[in-house]
Formats: C-alpha cells, sequence, structure tokens
C-alpha cells in the first residue's frame, strides 16, 4: 500500500505530474502559474485521457500560458484565466495538479525549462486534504468564469526590461545580513547556471511548509498563492536529509 503523502524534488517532479495525468481516468484539474511545457499541455489536450474532465486555471500574466490556454481551449479543453487584479500587480502563483484521487501541491512552475530548478512538490492522496484541495480549485475556477485582466502592454514591457533577478537579489541580501547580524547561521545557495533555487520550505519542529508563496509582501499579502502543511515523518526526513546536503554544499 502506498504512502498517502510524499515528498517529491526537482527534475522527478514532472516524472509524478506526467504520470499521474497520463493515468488519470476520471478528472484531471490544474491551475498553474507558469504553463509551458508543451509534453504536458499535449497530453491534457489529446485524446489520451478519454472521459476524463479536464479543467484548467492559468495565469493571464505569462506569455507561455497565454499560448497553453489558446491550444488548450481550441482542443477543446475546458480552461480559463484566473481574474488577477493587476492594478495590484498580484499574479495567480498556485502551482495544483488533481489527478482522479491525488492532489500534488508545491513551487514547481510547469514552464519549458523549470525542470532544471531547485523544488519540492508535497504528493498526497490523504482523502481530507485532496476534497480540501478540490474546493480550493472548485472556488478558483468558479472564480476564473469571468473575464481576467489582462496586463497591459506598456506594464509587460517595463517588468520585461527589469534586469533578471535584480530586485530579488537585493531583497534577498537584506534578509541575509539581517539574520546574520541577528546571529542566525545562514549560506548562499550555489545556484548552477541556468538554474534557480526556486523552493519555498521550510521545516519548523515536526511541520513541513511548502507550496508556491515567497516570504515576501507580494507572496505573502497580494499574490494569490497556495501552500500545505505535513508532519509525515517520511515527508519530513526526505526533506531534512536534502536541506543538509544543500548546507553542506553551500559557502559560508
Amino acid at each position: 500500500m502506498s504512502e498517502p503523502v510524499r515528498l517529491w524534488q526537482d527534475a522527478s517532479i514532472f516524472q509524478l505530474v506526467g504520470g499521474l495525468i497520463a493515468h488519470a481516468k476520471y478528472r484531471v484539474y490544474v491551475e498553474m502559474y507558469e504553463l509551458g511545457r508543451r509534453d504536458i499541455v499535449s497530453v491534457m489536450a489529446g485524446d489520451r485521457l478519454g472521459g476524463a474532465d479536464v479543467r484548467v486555471v492559468t495565469d493571464p500574466t505569462i506569455n507561455a500560458s497565454r499560448v497553453s490556454l489558446d491550444a488548450l481551449q481550441r482542443s477543446g479543453v475546458a480552461a480559463r484565466f484566473y481574474p488577477v487584479d493587476d492594478t495590484a500587480h498580484q499574479i495567480d502563483h498556485v502551482k495544483l495538479l488533481i489527478a482522479d484521487d491525488k492532489a500534488v501541491v508545491g513551487g514547481m512552475n510547469w514552464g519549458a525549462h523549470s525542470d532544471r530548478n531547485h523544488d519540492y512538490v508535497l504528493e498526497t492522496s490523504d482523502a481530507v486534504e485532496v476534497d480540501r484541495l478540490l474546493r480550493i480549485f472548485e472556488q478558483d475556477w468558479a472564480l476564473a468564469g469571468g473575464q481576467p485582466r489582462l496586463v497591459p502592454v506598456d506594464m509587460a514591457s517595463r517588468v520585461a526590461q527589469t534586469a533578471p533577478g535584480e530586485e530579488i537579489r537585493h531583497l534577498l541580501a537584506a534578509g541575509f545580513d539581517g539574520l546574520r547580524s541577528a546571529g542566525v547561521p545562514v549560506r548562499w545557495y550555489p545556484v548552477p547556471p541556468g538554474t534557480l533555487l526556486h523552493a519555498k520550505i521550510g521545516l519548523f519542529d515536526s511541520e513541513l511548509l511548502l507550496g508556491s508563496a515567497n516570504w515576501t509582501y507580494s507572496g505573502l499579502d497580494v499574490n494569490h498563492e497556495l501552500d500545505v502543511e505535513t508532519q509525515d515523518p517520511q515527508a519530513v526526513a526526505a526533506y531534512e536529509s536534502r536541506f543538509r546536503l544543500d548546507w553542506e554544499r553551500s559557502p559560508v
């Protein structure tokens, strides 16, 4: 009998996601910020899912997500944009998959190169948790029934012209220095070229918290986000093991 909860890391996440979608029998519900993996989109848009109910909610501010939504709609899949409030620079940053009686939540986007990133998701077959996540998806699906507030072209241009990661580096540097000055051990993760430390995860005693939300004002107060928590011993042990490895290879 399989465990009700399992923590997945990095590129292996797409083995999980691809398998769950391809073998779904009666439902595939997706809410995804960056939806740019053609292999996953083609499976959802194809005939291999038979009579499964396929529904997709995505973010209108990401070009790859717009392209994927158009492809899904042209194939007959029910797909909608989440109605973000672009006046507040809000995004639908959720990463959620519900396939039959399982759900996957975490920080991994489904972008063309997301499999290069260091990230986590939690797979759960716990009936109570899957039902809770299903109600969240149904709520967002209903909200997405209206017209999205698309990002104006001039705003998109300003975002595109920002140096990649510049603001994030400034924010992290301030947090890094503040923690270190308070006596908290802090290290920089050695990010290989072309990848990101994209994880949003923390262990607090025996409680593991992970999901889509960055620990910033936008992540915690503006965006539409989704995190989950677990005390599952195997998930906690898997994270502790990987964290120790990351800590040891990160420069002081």
